[in-house]
């Protein structure tokens, strides 16, 4: 197994989304967005938010951050002098706040600490599912073979087709 070390400069790692084999996206409890390459154990500062990031994921050049205060930012790598947007552009949001997220492609899933769960189409946010499977946070998503899967603080794993 090979250990790679983020700076301790950049706080508490709350998150990685890796971007390829070499290059990983990292986020942190003081709000630190950073890049970290393998290769040469380099990393690079792209945002600092002034709230905790807990999650990430990664699509193409575009970032989806969640922060602590449960608002979705979008971050370009390609363009890291752009602030990141900390503003949810949903036209229906749910009435909670979000506390994962997870890209495949053009679609991004977000899970909500009401147990909610929206997926959107990517790059117009047009909403393709929402619904509340779960009876508490929503904890972690992942894609697998077309499928969704999430899971919350109360042991719940389902499964959701988009088909």
């Amino acid at each position: 197994m090979e250990v790679l070390r983020v700076s301790a400069k950049a706080g508490a790692v709350t998150d990685v989304e890796a971007i390829n084999g070499d290059v990983f996206l990292t986020t942190h409890r003081d709000g630190a967005v950073q890049l970290l390459d393998s290769r040469s154990g380099d990393t690079s500062l792209l945002a600092t938010l002034s709230a905790a990031v807990t999650s990430a994921s990664h699509s193409g050049s575009a970032s989806y951050l969640i922060s602590e205060c449960g608002q979705l930012g979008y971050f370009d790598i390609r363009m890291p002098e752009t602030p990141v947007q900390l503003t949810v552009p949903f036209t229906q949001p749910i009435d909670s706040l979000a506390n994962c997220v997870k890209c495949e492609g053009s679609i991004l899933a977000v899970g909500y600490q009401n147990g909610g769960l929206q997926v959107f189409s990517l790059p117009d946010f047009r909403q393709i599912v929402k619904s509340k499977p779960h009876s508490d946070i929503v904890s972690g998503l992942d894609w697998q073979g077309g499928l969704l899967y999430s899971t919350c603080y109360s042991g719940e794993l389902h499964q959701h087709s988009l088909a």
